[in-house]
């Protein structure tokens, strides 16, 4: 794994803006870079993640934030992987937090250049999150779907007060819509007229 963010309880840190390593569309938007912090948010673009501890305040754009909350990091800090071979790789972000400077924990953010499919995933043990926020914010930030455990979504309104962990094993799963199917063009012939 690759160190995005180191351990031993750093606090607000936040990584270097990074290439994903394959082109990861969200939105209809070609992404080919992302950054994290260690309070469990990260962000695709060249705009690097911001450092913000409080998760009331402003979402940045095209942000996963699989458990925002002020929070600093354990052992390994935030890490990354790519995994697979070109057309099916996986960026896979792990953030090794002790959450809300309590417990520690660890949580996910896969992103799959298939399909676009992003999906968090929670480790153990369950530790009490806070008042967190869990959610996945689109290029225009009042695009966003907020998640309360155990599977409430809510699209458009944001839930700040997360205070009950996902649970070992949970895993949030966005699918992207299928694109709109083309209509095909066909050949056109000039009308024939005829004359009586």
């Amino acid at each position: 794994a690759v160190t995005l963010v180191g351990g031993g309880c750093i606090d607000d840190g936040a990584s270097a803006v990074t290439p994903i390593g394959f082109t990861f569309t969200y939105e209809g938007v070609a992404y080919t870079d992302f950054s994290a912090n260690s309070n469990g948010v990260m962000r695709l673009g060249t705009t690097a993640v911001g450092t913000a501890y409080s998760n009331i305040g402003t979402f940045g754009s095209a942000s996963l934030a699989p458990l925002w909350d002020d929070h600093c990091t354990g052992a390994t800090g935030v890490t990354y992987v790519l995994t697979g071979s070109p057309g099916s790789y996986v960026l896979v972000v792990q953030w090794d937090l002790a959450i809300s400077f309590g417990s520690a924990t660890f949580f996910q953010a896969w992103l799959y250049e298939a399909d676009g499919v992003i999906e968090y995933r929670y480790g153990s043990p369950d530790v009490n999150p806070g008042s967190a926020t869990i959610a996945l914010v689109g290029a225009n930030t009042a695009n966003l779907q907020s998640v309360t455990p155990p599977s409430s979504v809510a699209v458009g309104t944001r839930n700040d007060n997360v205070a009950t962990w996902p649970g070992a094993g949970q895993m949030y799963q966005w699918t992207p819509p299928a694109p709109a199917a083309c209509i095909t063009p066909i050949a056109v012939s000039a009308p024939q007229t005829s004359t009586s």
